[in-house]
């Protein structure tokens, strides 16, 4: 992750891309939650976060629970707060046809109390 400040910087926003793989995003999780210790002004975090909060931002696939409730946890732990979208419910989309079609809402807005 890289942070860039300038002068008198009134707020923070982090552009997110997780890796795909679940054990490749664990270090971004981490540096993320280390850079929330130290933020006092507003943070906005947004893009690609390769995860989803619960299966219902899911049509198709295999997706744990438990990593659902990782991620959603991980979230509610660091006082983020959702944004929430407008327009269509999935941002990411894989397969030919419907019945081979994958969908998810990977990407998001999530932001600290401060913004």
């Amino acid at each position: 992750m890289q942070v860039r400040q300038g002068g008198e910087t009134n707020w923070i926003f982090t552009i997110v891309y997780a890796c795909p793989h679940q054990q490749e995003r664990e270090p971004l999780w981490t540096e993320l939650q280390l850079f929330r210790a130290t933020v006092q002004q507003p943070w906005l975090l947004a893009d690609d976060f390769n995860k989803t909060v619960s299966l219902k931002e899911r049509n198709g696939g295999v997706e744990i629970l438990r990593r659902c409730d990782k991620f959603e946890n991980w979230i509610e732990n660091n006082s983020f707060i959702d944004l929430g979208f407008s327009g269509y419910k999935f941002t990411w989309v894989k397969g030919n046809n419907e019945a081979t079609q994958k969908r998810a809402r990977l990407d998001r807005a999530l932001c600290n109390v401060e913004w």
